[in-house]
């Protein structure tokens, strides 16, 4: 199972390869300390000083969603998709995918001070040095030997697993193909391991590694120096030298193993699949690698609850400070979650089918991600805009002049608004249609017209806002009333009979959102991922914003709040 799962990564990993996924070397940057980071396959986690669980990349498999009670964290570990965490009273939670039964914790574990999750099995050492492992056990990774005894230490690797006695001596079991789980005869006086996916290593009292299975994951760097700490990834280690420097090394086909250069010294470092996550001594969290799912983007936590926007896109999010800063995360496929240098603070922003688009103070727009179709070259003698609007492969605009200027694809005439258009006051660009408001309130759209997302009700009442999403547009009447037309295929113009009415309105790929004049959120259409079902205790928000297969909303507390398949 293990080898045609890294095949099929592999392949995809090849099929885009015209993607970035280099070093993303993106810190947290905020007041949050975090005590303890872990990276897995396409998702990290980590501690804050609180004891809370944060985590950020792929959460397609719920990976990336801890529970809501975790309180009180003290150990976290991610190999591949699942994650499980301790907390301060020796309970042990678990979540992600469960193919087998690895997130389902025994009740007989005891009380649990150290967790460690491999590719589909687990194993926790309790207080008294028991060590119980749990899940896939094909090749005897969950099976402890007897005579293992009292342990002090404990490593889960792909397939194998191992765990330091009293004495200092190390005992593996599982798989041995590579001979990962064939301990030197002469390793002694051990007191940390950790295991990849075909090779183990283990740090020593004087301070010294020692690695072995396939090599060349195994091969030591030489004149490596004194080590307090060590963590083996898939298939790449790093280590925490004396004085805080870390150094790690192994395969680097994404950069994993290069060290960002501005890293202050370490107190924990995590190796992942294709990625490294470390914690900096300030608490700070930088991580650095494959950044395809976000995993190495750490969303700027200490601000979730301080914000003046968000923006839900295809696989991504971004939010807006209330002092105007950036920060988007999940996918980052086209480098999108990386805000530019040359950014000033932002006003507007609208995040879409792999880019990110910004008006700063100055009225500039800037757009970055996915270029493909022009879709992010903003047009040379585009001015001063208002607010733009973006969802598939075309970008809309809003001069502050009352001026529609669209780009990007325009098979189907999307980007060529009508000659008689006129001053407009909003617009929206769909899959391949666009709309604007007139300044007479009035609606009028272009380009695809397959399935009459673009035939504007002939009885339609003064609009005061425009949404449009794939295959079809929505518009929010001045009245506080809804209206739909284009394709139905998802109930995406099935509008609430009993909805009220509404102050707010914005249209996802395949379904539609509203906020009340109560300021509580409505949602019909596609609802496949829960895209659709906002959560039972969102209260009162003041915007809303749908994406593809999520969406999210900023509370009148100033919170971030998300559903579906939730990115963060």
């Amino acid at each position: 199972m293990v080898f045609i799962r890294n095949i099929l990564i592999i392949l995809t990993v090849s099929i885009f390869s015209f993607g970035t996924f280099g070093i993303a070397s993106i810190k947290t940057l905020n007041k949050i300390n975090f005590k303890k980071v872990t990276a897995g396959s396409k998702h990290s986690c980590g501690i804050e000083s609180s004891g809370k669980v944060r985590c950020w990349g792929e959460n397609l498999e719920k990976q990336s969603s801890p529970p809501e009670d975790l309180n009180n964290i003290i150990d976290i570990s991610t190999r591949w998709s699942n994650t499980c965490s301790v907390d301060k009273a020796g309970s042990v939670k678990c979540w992600g995918p469960n193919f087998n039964e690895e997130t389902d914790v025994p009740a007989n574990l005891g009380k649990v001070n150290r967790v460690a999750t491999g590719g589909e099995h687990v194993c926790s050492l309790n207080v008294s040095g028991i060590v119980q492992c749990w899940g896939s056990n094909d090749v005897g990774q969950s099976e402890p030997p007897p005579s293992i005894g009292k342990t002090i230490a404990l490593a889960v690797g792909d397939e194998h697993s191992c765990g330091v006695d009293s004495t200092g001596d190390v005992i593996c079991w599982g798989s041995n193909e590579y001979s990962q789980s064939t301990v030197p005869k002469d390793l002694k006086n051990v007191i940390q391991i950790s295991a990849g996916l075909a090779h183990t290593c283990a740090l020593t009292a004087s301070n010294k590694v020692n690695c072995w299975g396939k090599k060349p994951y195994s091969i030591v760097p030489s004149g490596l120096g004194n080590v307090t700490h060590i963590d083996v990834g898939v298939t790449h280690t790093c280590a925490i030298l004396n004085d805080g420097e870390l150094q790690c090394w192994g395969p680097n086909e994404y950069n994993e193993t290069s060290i960002p250069k501005g890293i202050e010294k370490v107190m924990g470092v995590s190796a992942g699949r294709d990625h490294t996550c470390a914690v900096e001594k300030s608490g700070n969290i930088i991580c650095w690698g494959n950044n395809y799912y976000g995993q190495s983007t750490a969303p700027n936590f200490d601000t979730m609850n301080a914000n003046s926007a968000v923006a839900a896109g295809r696989n991504q999010t971004c939010k807006l400070g209330l002092d105007g800063t950036l920060s988007c995360w999940g996918s980052n496929f086209n480098s999108h979650n990386e805000i530019p240098e040359v950014l000033g603070k932002v006003i507007q922003v609208t995040s879409a089918d792999g880019r990110v688009c910004a008006i700063d103070t100055s009225h500039k727009l800037n757009c970055w991600g996915d270029d493909f179709w022009g879709q992010s070259t903003i047009p040379s003698d585009l001015g001063k805009v208002s607010f733009v609007d973006a969802l598939r492969t075309h970008t809309c605009a809003l001069t502050l002049s009352g001026e529609v200027r669209c780009w990007g694809w325009n098979r189907n005439g999307e980007s060529t608004p009508p000659s008689d258009l006129g001053r407009s006051t909003s617009v929206s660009a769909g899959g391949a249609h666009s709309c604007a408001i007139n300044n007479l309130s009035k609606v009028r759209c272009w380009g695809q017209n397959w399935y009459d997302q673009l035939d504007v009700p002939k009885n339609l009442e003064p609009v005061k806002s425009i949404s449009a999403g794939d295959d079809h547009t929505c518009a929010l009447e001045k009245t506080g009333t809804v209206r739909c037309w284009g394709r139905n295929n998802e109930g995406q113009l099935d509008v609430p009979t009993d909805l009220g009415l509404v102050s707010q309105l914005k249209s996802g790929y395949g379904h539609t959102c509203t906020i009340d004049e109560t300021n509580m959120v409505r949602c019909w259409g596609d609802n496949n991922l829960g895209q659709a079902t906002p959560p039972f205790d969102l209260g009162e928000v003041d915007q809303i914003s749908a994406g593809w297969s999520h969406t999210c909303a900023k509370t009148k507390k100033g919170e971030v709040r998300c559903w579906g398949r939730r990115i963060l």
